[in-house]
């Protein structure tokens, strides 16, 4: 994947001689009044062009299983090793600072405007170019499942199930320091070359299937997991199935979860990179923006450096879900059904955004660390455990299929998800905020879904789409954003051997994503995670099978 991204810049870390040619005021560059000094400091975008990176990720899996009945038993197991491997590296764009410094000592480089004929082409020197860092992933498992019936009751026999795992992963990331040291402003650190980390993990669990009468049936699970970095969970499932009449069934359940975080989260090194927004350190600068002293006028509508990274001091998540729903099929193939979900995380793993940091100066002002003058080194965005979440909403789904008719057989459905309540916590025993319907990073939609209709006549299959997502309000909460609804079409054929061919267009309309003034991420006029600004794009995509 190759990502393009603003030039580089430079906030006061370079400097330009006034025996440049190009100082302001030696004859090419416009003099500035009361500039004074034998240097002075550069607030600097690159003209060397965007800066491009790309990133390979490749994954192998090996999978060796059996399967069979023995004593009774019905017997499944395996081993499977699976490995992943990443790598950054730089293309273009990213500049060696301690060169383009020289350039600026010798005068042979103009930091303002276009270069003079003897120093044309000075930019594309400084590029520094090459693999970044790079990261891989081992990981190897060993599982069972035994089940079988284990004794008869009146309404039918009652399964058992039980198995266990055996996992170990070991995850290294190395940094490319001779490189990326070259390039300060990448953010990455170079002192840090090598991150690891590694466990074991093993888990064990069981399940019951219960027929209680005619048409209830209940399930009853519970898994336990020993983590060698984390300690040991325990969590149950309960479920409940009921079917009173052919055409209605009722369904509900109540677990508990945990997510221990990833080797990544923990272990990743920690880098340096500029906020998307400009901000005001609450120390110089007055509630309008303007500096109430000219020495740190520098600290006022500035992007200042953000730390984000791993946290060795993360704990799990832990959660709690109830469901309940049901299954109506008033006539055959058409089928509705409508599940309500309510989950509870805590200790839920996040960041505390700048916007977060500077709106509530009493509760996250810890975050910003200082120069011994004054000034804002860098904000600590770093990964942390926040409060919780908790969410409320309903799945709902409509599908139907007529039978086949000369003329092939034809459908339609949709599939969506409103959400009643969307509460976060942002610290432990702290208010519950909602955020449904407006904006976050992303935003959290009151209501979204995905319709179609369908044909399919012997090897053909043809399927019209609409994606549709809910509006919500803006990030300054003076407009809102509207809805995104985009059309798409597909067509499939699978009269070849072996082979199934689908082209389709997406976006058919070519619509634009709606405007947004969010300025805390890195596009500005739109919110990329709502709208698509692809535009209208065709596809090809060919399946080959060979056994």
């Amino acid at each position: 994947m190759t990502t393009s991204i603003a030039p580089d810049v430079w906030g006061g870390s370079l400097t330009i001689p006034d025996s440049s040619k190009y100082y302001p005021g030696q004859g090419i560059t416009p003099d500035i009044p009361g500039l004074t000094g034998t240097s002075s400091i550069l607030y600097l975008r690159s003209q060397a062009g965007n800066r491009v990176s790309k990133s390979e990720n490749e994954s192998n899996r090996i999978f060796a299983g059996i399967e069979g009945e023995a004593y009774g038993w019905d017997l499944n197991g395996g081993v499977t090793y699976a490995k992943g491997e990443a790598t950054d590296n730089f293309v273009s764009g990213y500049l060696n600072q301690s060169r383009v410094q020289a350039a600026l000592n010798d005068g042979t480089l103009n930091p303002f405007g276009p270069q003079a004929p003897e120093d044309a082409g000075k930019w594309s020197t400084f590029d520094v170019a090459g693999p970044t860092n790079q990261a891989t992933l081992d990981s190897t498992t060993v599982d069972f499942t035994l089940s079988r019936p284990i004794y008869e009751l009146p309404a039918g026999e009652v399964g058992f199930a039980v198995g266990g795992s055996y996992t170990t992963q070991d995850w290294e990331a190395k940094i490319n320091s001779d490189l990326v040291r070259q390039v300060p402003g990448s953010g990455i650190d170079p002192d840090k070359p090598i991150s690891k980390g590694d466990r074991d993990i093993t888990a064990i669990f069981t399940e019951f299937h219960i027929p209680i009468v005619a048409g209830l049936e209940a399930q009853l699970a519970a898994r336990y997991d020993d983590y060698s970095d984390f300690g040991d969970s325990f969590n149950p499932k309960a479920s409940l199935r009921w079917e009173p009449v052919k055409e209605l069934m009722f369904r509900t359940s109540y677990s508990t979860g945990f997510r221990a975080p990833s080797l990544w989260e923990i272990n990743s090194p920690q880098s340096e990179t500029y906020t998307s927004s400009p901000f005001n350190n609450p120390r110089f600068c007055n509630a309008d923006g303007t500096p109430n002293n000219l020495q740190f006028a520098d600290q006022c509508g500035m992007q200042f450096k953000r730390k984000q990274g791993g946290n060795p001091d993360l704990q799990p998540e832990e959660s709690t879900s109830y469901t309940a729903g049901f299954v109506y099929e008033p006539i055959k193939n058409l089928v509705f059904t409508a599940d309500y979900y309510n989950i509870k995380i805590e200790d839920l793993v996040g960041t505390v955004s700048p916007d977060m940091i500077f709106d509530d100066l009493d509760r996250y002002g810890n975050l910003i660390v200082y120069a011994p003058d004054g000034r804002i080194q860098y904000l600590n965005t770093t990964l942390q455990n926040m409060g919780g979440l908790k969410t409320q909403g309903i799945d709902l789904s409509l599908n139907y299929l007529s039978p086949m008719t000369a003329t092939g057989r034809f459908g339609f459905g949709i599939d969506g998800t409103y959400v009643i309540k969307m509460d976060y916590q942002i610290e432990p025993g702290g208010e519950w905020e909602d955020y449904v319907g407006i904006y976050d990073d992303p935003a959290v939609v009151r209501w979204k879904h995905i319709a179609n209709v369908n044909w399919t006549y012997e090897n053909w299959r043809m399927l019209l789409e609409q994606q549709y997502i809910r509006g919500y309000k803006d990030f300054s909460e003076t407009r809102d954003v509207g809805a995104w609804m985009v059309y798409n079409f597909a067509g499939t054929y699978k009269g070849f051997k072996n082979l199934e061919l689908t082209a389709g267009i997406k976006n058919m309309f070519d619509k634009e994503p709606p405007a947004s003034d969010a300025t805390n991420n890195a596009q500005y006029g739109y919110d990329p995670r709502h709208g698509d600004p692809t535009g209208r794009s065709y596809f090809l995509r060919g399946t080959y099978k060979f056994f």
